[in-house]
C-alpha cells in the first residue's frame, strides 16, 4: 500500500506548491479500485506531484512509504514503473526496435501496438504525433505488467478516442483488481473517462481538494468551474 506521511508537500526548494491532503490519497488508495485517477488542470500540481512520488524532485516535507518501507527500495527495481508525459526515442529506430531494446517481453509490447493499430516498422522520425505516443505508451503498458506500481503523466495526449478507449481496455485488464497492482494517471478533467475508475483524485495548486469516483468529481469541477 502506497502512504504519505502527514504533512507531505510538494514544490520546488523553497516554493512549495502546496500541502498534500494526505486522508484523501490515502482513503483513494485503499479503495477496491486498482486504478487511480489525478486530474486538474494545466499546472495544478499532477506532474510535480508524480515526480515527488517518483522521486524524481524531493517532498518540501514528509514521506513515502510502500507499507512500511520508504518507496524508493520500489522505486529502485522492476516493481516501480514510471511514464513521463515527455518520452521521445531514436529517430532511426522502428517501434519493433525500441520494444525489444527496453522491454522485457518485447512481444507483449508488439502484441500492444497491433491492438492499436501502430506501424512498427516504421522509423520513429516519420510517425505522426499520435503514433509517436502510441510507441511510448506501448513500451509504458509492457512494463506495467512486471511492475507492483505505475505512474503515467498524461498518457493518452494526441490520441483519438478510439485509441485512448482500447489503451484504457488493455489498462484495465493488466490492473484487473484481483491484482496486486496499482496504476496512477493523471488526466485532464474535460478528458476523464467516467467508468473507468471509481477512485479519482482532483488537484488544483498542489492540493488534493476531492476524492471519489470519476462522475462525482466531473460533476463537482464542473459545477465550481460554472460558479
Amino acid at each position: 500500500m502506497l502512504k504519505f506521511t502527514n504533512g507531505f508537500s510538494i514544490g520546488y526548494t523553497t516554493n512549495t506548491v502546496a500541502k498534500t491532503n494526505v486522508e484523501l490519497i490515502f482513503k483513494s488508495l485503499q479503495g477496491s479500485s486498482s486504478i487511480t485517477i489525478v486530474c486538474g488542470a494545466n499546472g495544478s500540481g499532477k506532474t510535480t506531484l508524480f515526480r515527488t512520488i517518483s522521486n524524481l524532485i524531493s517532498p518540501v516535507s514528509g514521506d513515502i512509504f510502500w507499507n512500511d518501507s520508504p518507496f524508493t527500495h520500489i522505486i529502485n527495481s522492476h516493481q516501480f514503473n514510471y511514464f513521463p508525459d515527455l518520452l521521445t526515442f531514436f529517430n532511426e529506430m522502428n517501434s519493433s526496435e525500441i520494444f525489444k531494446t527496453l522491454c522485457l517481453e518485447p512481444a507483449k509490447a508488439i502484441k500492444f501496438a497491433s491492438e492499436l493499430s501502430l506501424d512498427i516498422e516504421k522509423p520513429y522520425q516519420l510517425l505522426s504525433k499520435g503514433n509517436r505516443q502510441k510507441t511510448a505508451l506501448c513500451l509504458a503498458m509492457e512494463r506495467s505488467t512486471h511492475a507492483t506500481v505505475s505512474i503515467f503523466d498524461e498518457p493518452f495526449t494526441g490520441l483519438d478516442i478510439e485509441t485512448r478507449n482500447k489503451a484504457m481496455a488493455i489498462l484495465a485488464v493488466i490492473f484487473d483488481s484481483s491484482q496486486s497492482k496499482r496504476l496512477l494517471v493523471s488526466l485532464h478533467t474535460e478528458k476523464l473517462p467516467l467508468h473507468w475508475s471509481d477512485s479519482t483524485l482532483s488537484i488544483d495548486q498542489g492540493l488534493i481538494n476531492l476524492s471519489g469516483p470519476c462522475a462525482d468529481i466531473y460533476e463537482a469541477r464542473h459545477l465550481n468551474t460554472n460558479q
